[in-house]
């Protein structure tokens, strides 16, 4: 374990520190497939041996993967591999690895999406008025944030960097909004089915699998939803039928200048239909105790209590990750 030489302190960033970051930058924005193996090296080349250097590419790295979700995969097995060959970090007699502070910053985005998401819908209050345009450019950032956190969490969980019961927990928060679905919620959920769906859908997880579905269905014949999501829900139903292979080919990577055209495409179709309902508030997530080898029940968080599910425990050589909605992953 490598000691830490320089303690970390809040709000200090040294010279040192600042040229780091920059040169780690640098290398993340030319980072494509293509070049990946260079790349990495050149990463590794750079002196992260203290916590806020390891901070701040885990940061750095993030912020590339929620801005640019369709290389979420690649920004997972770029972590995957940093995981690996970073040493560990101590620093007040305290374990610090790369999984822990990258597993730490997915919580932070969670909670800060559902705080993005509630401004952005809230009321109006006092002499400070949001146009329509504001408000929905306020969503819109909340919302391409959360997708990409959430496809990032299940490519993390494709590199076994998370725990299935983690994905379980984030489906069963997903689908909590039955009779008034959230449409946000909704598109991420069907974004992390189509991400993990081959590898969580076992026979362990049956009775699991079929509440989601049969959840998913009804909100496919909700006619309050709009078409795209709706058709976005059978989509999700005929990927489970089709064992999870895509019918059509899937898309391959694309210039950021794409992603941000479609993203405004998609923005301006939203405007389009009007945003004149507001969503309810969302129940936090409750992600059950720490070191339990039950899942908690599939509806525990959507009415009804059937008996709990011992999932398989599959090792992702840390088997003390868990998920909690304030604690989640501290117990790595």
């Amino acid at each position: 374990m490598h000691k830490a030489e320089k303690k970390y302190e809040v709000g200090k960033v040294t010279d040192e520190e600042q040229a780091k970051q920059r040169q780690l930058k640098g290398i993340l924005n030319k980072l494509t497939p293509q070049n990946f193996e260079k790349l990495f090296e050149q990463v590794k080349a750079v002196n992260i041996d203290n916590v806020v250097t390891l901070t701040g590419v885990i940061s750095q790295i993030f912020e590339k993967a929620l801005m640019e979700p369709t290389f979420c995969e690649m920004y997972a097995n770029f972590c995957f591999h940093l995981a690996a060959a970073l040493p560990d970090l101590s620093q007040d007699n305290e374990k610090i690895t790369f999984k822990r502070l990258l597993l730490n910053k997915c919580q932070e985005e969670f909670e800060r999406g559902e705080r993005e998401q509630e401004e952005a819908n809230k009321a109006d209050e006092g002499e400070v008025k949001q146009s329509d345009e504001e408000r929905e450019a306020k969503r819109s950032k909340a919302r391409r944030r959360m997708l990409g956190n959430i496809r990032l969490i299940g490519e993390l969980y494709k590199k076994k960097m998370l725990t299935e019961r983690i994905m379980h927990e984030c489906i069963k928060k997903l689908l909590g909004q039955c009779q008034n679905p959230d449409e946000e919620d909704i598109e991420a959920l069907c974004k992390l089915m189509s991400t993990i769906g081959e590898m969580i859908d076992h026979p362990k997880a049956k009775e699991h699998m079929g509440v989601y579905f049969e959840r998913i269905k009804i909100m496919s014949n909700n006619m309050y939803l709009s078409s795209r999501v709706r058709l976005m829900l059978k989509d999700t139903i005929d990927l489970r039928k089709n064992r999870w292979q895509q019918r059509r080919k899937v898309e391959g990577s694309k210039k950021i200048e794409e992603v941000h055209r479609e993203e405004r495409q998609s923005q301006a179709g939203r405007l389009g239909r009007g945003m004149g309902f507001s969503t309810p508030r969302r129940t936090p997530m409750d992600f059950g105790s720490r070191g339990s080898s039950m899942l908690s029940p599939p509806n525990a968080q959507m009415g009804g209590l059937p008996n709990q599910i011992p999932l398989p425990q599959r090792s992702s050589g840390d088997e003390s990750i868990t998920l909690g909605l304030k604690d989640l992953l501290m117990s790595i």
